[in-house]
């Protein structure tokens, strides 16, 4: 974990914000989508793939993913990111 860590810290920098945006509900399991903000990176889609074995959801894969964006699409993101409906400190993240 520590190795994924620096990996991590080394491409993007340290997380500034992460905003929980998409929660998707599947048969064999679910995946969660969030926006963060890094310090060397400004919007980084992370991705998580959660399998259902037994009672317990267990990571099958996950993605960082730089996002690139053009000037007026900055302020939909900021947009989403400041929303009341939720806090990032409701949704577990590590």
């Amino acid at each position: 974990m520590q190795k994924l860590s620096s990996q991590i810290a080394n491409n993007f920098g340290t997380m500034k914000e992460k905003k929980l945006v998409v929660l998707e509900k599947f048969d064999q399991g679910d995946r969660v989508t969030y926006l963060a903000g890094f310090s060397k990176t400004q919007v980084v889609k992370i991705i998580f793939a959660f399998e259902v074995k037994g009672e317990k959801p267990l990571i099958s894969e996950f993605a960082f993913a730089p996002v690139e964006l053009k000037k007026a699409e900055w302020s939909k993101i900021i947009v989403l990111i400041k929303s009341p409906l939720y806090k990032s400190e409701d949704f577990f993240f590590f």
